[in-house]
This record gives C-alpha cells, sequence and structure tokens, in this order.
C-alpha cells in the first residue's frame, strides 16, 4: 500500500488518455512542460508500438496488475528511462512472447547512464531483455516479479552491464534464462 505523501503526489500528475506510445509519450511531454513529476496510467491495455522515452525527474506510475504495457511486435522496445530520477512503478510490462521463441527481440525497460532511477512494484515478462542497465547507471529494482524471460541465447530478467551500478532487493524471479546476470566492466574488450 501507498504512504499517504505518496498518493497524494501521484495522484497530481498527468492522466495518459490514449493507450498508445504516442499517448503515453505525449502525456510525458505535458509533464515536462507542466512541471509535474508524474505521469498516470489508469487501468487497461497500452500497445506500444515505439520505445517511450520518459524524461528526467518523471514517475510513470500504473493501477499495479491493472495496468498492462505490452509490446506490439517482436522487436519492440517499451520505455527508455531518457535521464536521472526517473521511476516505474506499479506497471505489469508484457513482451512478445514468454517461451524460448528466438523471434522475441523484445526489451522491458532500458537504463543507459541514467542516475537514481527506480523500478519498484512490477511486473516483467515474455523479454529478451526484462530490465537492461549499462553505461554507468545508477538504478534500483525492488518488490518486482521478473518472470518468464525465457528467449533462447538472451532471456535476461536484469541485465546488467558496463560500470552500471544495481541494488536489486526483495524481487521473485522465476522463470528465466538468467535472473540476474552482469559483465561487471566498462570496457566490453576485458
Amino acid at each position: 500500500p501507498l504512504r499517504s505523501p505518496e498518493r497524494d503526489a501521484l495522484k497530481q500528475g498527468v492522466r495518459v488518455t490514449v493507450a498508445t506510445s504516442d499517448g503515453i509519450q505525449s502525456a510525458c511531454k505535458q509533464a515536462r512542460a507542466q512541471a509535474a513529476t508524474t505521469v498516470l496510467l489508469p487501468a487497461g491495455e497500452y500497445v506500444l508500438e515505439t520505445e517511450v522515452r520518459v524524461p528526467k525527474g518523471i514517475t510513470l506510475a500504473g493501477e499495479g496488475p491493472k495496468t498492462v504495457c505490452r509490446v506490439k511486435r517482436a522487436g519492440s522496445h517499451l520505455f527508455l528511462a531518457d535521464g536521472d530520477g526517473v521511476r516505474f512503478t506499479r506497471l505489469s510490462l508484457r513482451g512478445h512472447d514468454p517461451t524460448p521463441s528466438t523471434a522475441n527481440d523484445s526489451y522491458g525497460i532500458n537504463v543507459s547512464g541514467g542516475h537514481n532511477v527506480r523500478i519498484d512494484h512490477c511486473e516483467l515478462t515474455g523479454f529478451s531483455y526484462a530490465v537492461n542497465l549499462s553505461n554507468e547507471a545508477t538504478v534500483q529494482i525492488d518488490h518486482c516479479r521478473i518472470h518468464h524471460n525465457l528467449r533462447d541465447g538472451l532471456g535476461y530478467g536484469v541485465a546488467v552491464y558496463s560500470g552500471a551500478y544495481v541494488l536489486v532487493t526483495d524481487n521473485e524471479f522465476s522463470q528465466n534464462r538468467h535472473s540476474l546476470a552482469s559483465n561487471g566492466a566498462l570496457d566490453w574488450s576485458s
């Protein structure tokens, strides 16, 4: 359950009115223009054709399992944290295929270089990469359910690359090819 101050802050955001990537992107731009910090995704199904770039300082908040964001096709990506202080909370994110099929190249959340990013109380399933972290990003992932990311040769629940720093705590991982993986290096040649 949300604490009272957090619940009040989330109520004052910009509401998404069109259940597409363009609708969510438009709400993110509107939030930035109005100096709002939250974009609210009401309960429903959102089918995303293109990756949504979530701007610095914006929280994307849903209504838990009632807010489902899914990719439109096998090679689609859902979200990119496009700056520091981005948060994804109470969302159910669905990739292209929860089986080992090699036709699945979908990504859930990408964070490249963003700092103080948080992913919490989300479900991520059916991706090649459910969460992909790189370029010295600093991220906290907590209270998520990350499962059935099984793509043959990939299938990452959380992938940490090129010097990213991440705290992964109080999550449930199941049926991923790799639940948590890291190369731990800034230089890929190492």
